[in-house]
């Protein structure tokens, strides 16, 4: 089953705006000693919103904007000549090349919706996904404090005004959080994250909401005095299974590795492979299946760099790269048919900055195209996404080095790696994942600078083709 959409991972740079921002530790589970795992049908959690009853405090947002662009009177859009009140026209009548039917460019905020708890707390959205009406959602975190933090699920209509929200503290309250969501029509919402342990171990969640917000089944793997284990990515096959990519870290060691588990959508977990690229400190940070099955996973693989595989449905690797030596890091990959793009950063040493990177791969790990946003300054690479034509959507923010606020960047690329256009996302958002709607709209998430300035909210933008 074909997601097209990839999200942010925060495991191991944490964006210079979110102060309560969250580091991962990674995560360890050898599938056959310590915790093997728990499921349960019920679950904490809070869920509110119109569409629910009950009680509690309602947790709401605000929705702004929006403004698609029209032609004035005088000009014929689609005659392949910019008139007045045109932003574009290149003649062709089609959405998502950079000029769209309506002759707007691409990359055009047409909204903005932000999620405020009300309370002193940093909220963000690391992950977005849409269902079969068009309604959005999307997961992340609350942070109350650095020890604090609670799993954050909402569900917003079209326009991003909220539907309802869920949010839970943990098993046992600490560091809860989730990462990635991948909405199933008929089956329901799969969302994957951690939970703390009552022993300070960290242990990595999975579970599966209706389209209410109501928690169906959770299960949890790792976490003892020996691993730490969290969950970093998931995708969904079109055998209607859930892959999971587990990140693992013994305590007190550096040899860390990944586990990517399988899961049915009633919960049970039908098999898992364990992968360990190096004898030294390896990241996972994302996870993708392609077409024919067959998966790609991204992280850091220690001194090699960024690091990419191709698996086999059993997790057997059919090809393995890496490239960036120099504190590389491939951040996010997203399915394009047969072949991966896959999002990484680089850090350069003259001058000292973190150049973007966006790779496409073919399917036996050859490099079709790259693209490199350059610049004097940090260009932090998240998110990345593809539509059924093979362009990008990249997403993230840059960090001038002469200490002005963020930027965030949002770029889109044609199917030969050549850049369409950049968007114009209000200034100091900080985008952690995007989505390439069926429309061709592209939906961006993360967080923006609170009104009270001293924290931050959870943010949902919408972008023209």
């Amino acid at each position: 089953m074909d997601r097209r959409h990839e999200t942010a991972r925060v495991t191991r740079l944490g964006p210079a705006l979110f102060a309560l921002a969250l580091g991962c530790s990674g995560g360890h589970d050898d599938g056959s000693g310590g915790t093997e795992g728990s499921d349960s049908t019920t679950g904490g959690g809070t869920t509110t919103g119109a569409s629910v009853t009950g009680s509690g405090t309602s947790e709401g947002g605000t929705t702004e904007g929006a403004s698609s662009g029209s032609t004035s009177a005088g000009g014929i859009c689609g005659d392949g000549k910019t008139d007045p009140g045109e932003a574009c026209d290149d003649g062709n009548g089609e959405d998502g090349d950079g000029c769209n039917a309506d002759c707007t460019v691409g990359g055009a905020m047409r909204w903005e919706t932000i999620f405020d708890t009300g309370v002193s707390a940093s909220e963000a959205f690391y992950a977005v996904d849409v269902d079969d009406n068009g309604e959005i959602v999307a997961a992340g975190v609350i942070a109350v404090a650095p020890d604090d933090t609670r799993m954050l699920l909402s569900k917003r209509d079209a326009t991003g005004a909220e539907v309802w929200t869920w949010t839970w503290a943990g098993m046992t309250p600490g560091r809860a959080q989730l990462v990635d969501v991948a909405v199933v029509p008929g089956v329901g919402i799969f969302v994957t994250g951690r939970v703390e342990t009552a022993g300070g171990t960290t242990e990595a969640w999975t579970g599966r909401f209706d389209g209410n917000g109501v928690l169906e089944w959770m299960h949890t793997r790792g976490g003892n005095p020996v691993y730490d284990a969290h969950a970093v990515a998931l995708d969904v096959t079109s055998e209607d299974e859930l892959l999971v990519a587990v990140e693992r870290v013994p305590v007190g060691e550096t040899d860390t590795g990944f586990l990517v588990l399988r899961y049915g959508f009633d919960g049970t977990v039908v098999g898992s492979a364990e992968h360990d690229p190096t004898p030294g400190d390896d990241d996972c940070t994302d996870i993708a299946v392609l077409d024919d099955g067959s998966y790609v996973v991204t992280g850091r693989a220690d001194s090699m760099g960024a690091y990419v595989a191709r698996l086999d449905a059993m997790g057997t690797p059919i090809w393995e790269r890496s490239f960036a030596p120099l504190g590389g890091n491939a951040t996010a990959v997203a399915a394009d048919g047969e072949g991966a793009l896959v999002a990484a950063m680089q850090m350069q040493a003259q001058p000292t900055r973190v150049d973007a990177i966006v790779r496409r791969y073919g399917p036996l790990g050859s490099v079709d195209w790259e693209y490199v946003r350059f610049g004097e300054d940090f260009a932090f690479l998240y998110a990345l996404a593809s539509d059924d034509l093979g362009r990008a959507v990249l997403a993230g923010w840059t960090q001038p080095s002469n200490g002005d606020p963020s930027q965030p960047m949002v770029h889109k690329l044609d199917p030969t790696g050549a850049r369409l256009w950049a968007s114009d996302v209000t200034t100091h958002r900080v985008p952690f994942a995007v989505l390439v709607r069926p429309d061709l709209r592209v939906l961006v998430a993360g967080y923006a600078p609170s009104r009270r300035g001293t924290d931050t909210d959870a943010w949902i933008a919408e972008l023209a083709p």
